[in-house]
């Protein structure tokens, strides 16, 4: 998987152009710079909140498990994993909605300012994941 960055300052038109991608690439998904927008908030727990997309597209329930419990410990979310989405930090929200995003095992992943609101840790943690 071949990682591109796309950096420019505030303004730049960088978002118009991440959203064009993806709405012009099968297949792709995109993360937006508002991480509760990627969160239903109908679920009562993060772990289903990761198997949401998942449920979508008919993934069988053992590949679902095995998806959320890799996403769960690449971001260091297991302890939230029966937390309500609600009850999240900024920065929790930011790493649920990553995953909400990585776990989709997806051909081309859009990210809008990923790194905003996380913690050095948390960044580490992304940077290792993508």
């Amino acid at each position: 998987m071949a990682i591109k960055q796309l950096v420019g300052p505030s303004g730049s038109g960088l978002t118009k152009y991440l959203t064009d991608l993806y709405e012009n690439t099968p297949g792709a998904v995109m993360l937006t710079s508002n991480p509760r927008a990627h969160i239903t908030y109908l679920r009562t727990t993060v772990e289903e909140e990761l198997a949401f997309g998942l449920e979508q597209r008919g993934v069988a329930l053992d590949e679902m498990r095995q998806r959320i419990e890799r996403i769960a410990a690449a971001l260091d979310l297991q302890d939230l994993l029966d937390r309500a989405p609600n009850q999240l930090s900024g920065g929790q929200t930011r790493r649920v909605a990553l995953g909400t995003v990585l776990i989709l095992d997806a051909p081309l992943v859009l990210l809008d300012d990923p790194f905003a609101g996380l913690d050095p840790a948390s960044r580490q943690q992304l940077a290792d994941v993508l």
